[in-house]
């Protein structure tokens, strides 16, 4: 199925993706874990350097987070009747941050523009930055920059 991307020259496809790659975007991304690669949803958050920060979903809360009072309470479920991406009930883990080099996210994207999902609605939006304000698994560095990038795109976005 062709997309609307595909019929872009690569100079607007460029544009194109750089537009969508804002913090508050969901993506599905090849993640590289100590098991091999796998497709995960991911939250974009911000870019630190030459790094993006990222949340990932996950379909179940693990035991050892649910286990741990400070991980569980920075789980923030998203429903697949307000995100049709989902088959069941996710949670976004804002305990933890990834970080993904920027130049690969974006020729993940810019190979795939598919993997450009949906935008974080303004209620999860809200969720998430409370989540990331109580959490003691963040850097303060990253917490910091997570709570100001999101801010500053979600308000333009959603502003009226």
């Amino acid at each position: 199925m062709a997309t609307l991307a595909s019929f872009l020259s690569e100079a607007d496809k460029k544009r194109y993706v750089d537009s969508h790659l804002t913090p508050g975007q969901m993506l599905k991304l090849e993640i590289d874990f100590r098991q091999g690669p796998r497709e995960k949803y991911a939250l974009l958050l911000a870019r630190d350097s030459k790094k993006a920060l990222l949340f990932l979903v996950s379909s179940y809360i693990h035991p050892i987070i649910a286990n741990n009072k400070n991980m569980a309470s920075c789980q923030v479920e998203l429903k697949p009747s307000e995100y049709g991406f989902l088959q069941r009930v996710s949670f976004l883990n804002c305990s933890q941050a990834w970080l993904l080099p920027w130049r690969k996210l974006r020729k993940q994207v810019l190979d795939e523009t598919w993997r450009l999902i949906d935008r974080i609605i303004e209620d999860t939006r809200g969720e998430v930055l409370d989540a990331v304000g109580r959490s003691r698994t963040l850097s303060g560095y990253h917490a910091r920059l997570i709570l100001k990038s999101l801010r500053a795109e979600c308000t333009r976005a959603y502003a009226p």
